[in-house]
């Protein structure tokens, strides 16, 4: 029987700490993505019937595999045996996956293009954990990455291979990161949360700032220069909007705010009515804090972009470092 202690690479608990970072900034490394290829509905439905089945029958079968492929890659580790445990796990994992499309959005030819490498890379990562941490660190890799994940309300709406891409190195990075010197786990482990938060958190408010104010963010920030929608957008509130280029006009609905070009004037109103007569789109639009409706109706060729989030109070200070930045 494979005896090997847990502390070959370093104590399990900063083990455990370096998943929870390196997964939640992975995740949220992710979403940057939404800059640059929008945002699709999440992968289920949360109504009961269907989260029961993720969690009673994908989740449950999900941590049964995970503890049988603990128990016996420490039963048969050094031996060869413990890959074939691996195989058999990954084999195991493929056939949950194809039962998920039963739950799931996606069809069974998606999942398996999105996620088939990420079960092999996850499963190498699992066999390197087996071996040496205790079981409680699987339980976290598989309950965030792995179960939580496919929970997630929104996603990036990017091609299929970048996310499968993604969720095949990521395991194996976090493997060779163990695998480093156990001194340098520890310390990275141990060290102070505060401090590797307070990192991430400027870095990711740079990169997003500079993907939102390039050319290539489907997104661009604008600012509220009047109370015309008071008390909803106030001026000086920061409006994260999407460009006209990026809009299908008949998706367009009743309470969306627009931008549009109104007599030389850049206006943001909110659509109180869709007009369309004879396949030609028109827009009722009002300021929340106007009286009256904008004369004449809104063509659709004067939509210059749609707001989809506003960030109270901050536009002009946002606006003033894009300037000094050019």
């Amino acid at each position: 029987m494979y005896t090997n202690n847990t502390n070959t690479y370093g104590n399990s608990g900063a083990v455990d700490k370096i998943l929870f970072k390196s997964i939640f900034f992975l995740i949220a490394g992710y979403y940057l993505l939404v800059l640059l290829f929008d945002v699709k509905s999440g992968m289920i439905n949360y109504d009961i019937s269907t989260l029961f089945k993720y969690f009673v029958l994908y989740g449950g079968g999900k941590f049964a595999v995970r503890a049988n492929e603990y128990r016996f890659i420490r039963k048969f580790a050094p031996s060869k045996k413990d890959a074939i445990v691996t195989v058999i796990a990954i084999i195991l994992d493929m056939i949950l996956l194809g039962c998920l499309s039963l739950v799931v959005k996606y069809s069974i030819g998606d999942l398996f293009m999105t996620f088939a490498p990420g079960i092999i890379g996850t499963n190498i990562l699992i066999n390197h954990l087996s071996k040496n941490y205790e079981f409680e660190t699987l339980v976290i890799y598989t309950l965030f990455m792995e179960f939580g994940f496919m929970l997630l309300p929104i996603y990036p709406d990017t091609p299929f291979y970048i996310l499968s891409l993604g969720l095949l190195i990521f395991p194996l990075i976090i493997m060779l990161f163990l695998i480093a010197d156990k001194d340098i786990i520890n310390k990275f482990g141990n060290q102070n949360d505060f401090s590797h938060i307070l990192v991430f958190v400027i870095v990711y408010a740079v990169v997003a700032f500079s993907l939102i104010t390039s050319n290539k963010s489907i997104y661009k920030v604008s600012v509220m220069n009047n109370n015309s929608m008071a008390p909803n957008i106030s001026q000086g509130d920061l409006l994260i909007i999407k460009e006209s280029k990026h809009l299908k006009y008949e998706n367009l609905k009743e309470n969306d705010v627009v931008q549009f070009n109104y007599k030389g004037y850049i206006l943001t109103h909110r659509i109180i009515e869709v007009k369309d007569k004879n396949d030609e789109l028109k827009f009722v639009t009002k300021g929340d804090n106007n009286q009256n409706t904008d004369f004449p109706d809104t063509e659709k060729y004067q939509i210059i972009s749609k707001v989809e989030y506003i960030v109270p109070a901050i536009g002009d200070f946002v606006a003033l470092i894009k300037k000094d930045l050019g």
